[in-house]
């Protein structure tokens, strides 16, 4: 795994590290059975990882509160934390996959 040192400068809560470690474990329980037909069905292999990352609370932060998501106001360090959580669980080396749309 990366180093994650850098979750611990001073612009990062316990919030954010408590969000990168359910993510983490999020990934290591869903990301092999969730890209297993990725090159038959890519877009269905797309569909199913944000639909888990919805069921899992992730999407919430793309989104602020009053449109159903997890913070108030849309919260920057946590959308680049996510993204690049996913890019260490495999999820980010597809070239056509960003944390909110395939």
């Amino acid at each position: 795994m990366s180093d994650k040192t850098f979750h611990h400068w001073p612009f990062f809560d316990d919030s954010h590290r408590e969000l990168v470690n359910s993510l983490d474990q999020w990934a290591v329980d869903h990301i092999e059975d969730l890209v297993a037909d990725e090159h038959t069905d890519l877009d269905g292999t797309c569909i199913k990882i944000v639909r888990a990352l919805g069921e899992g609370g992730f999407t919430g932060y793309a989104v602020p509160a009053e449109g159903g998501g997890q913070t108030e106001k849309l919260d920057v360090r946590s959308l680049c934390l996510i993204r690049e959580t996913l890019a260490r669980a495999r999820i980010g080396q597809r070239s056509d996959f960003t944390v909110w749309q395939c």
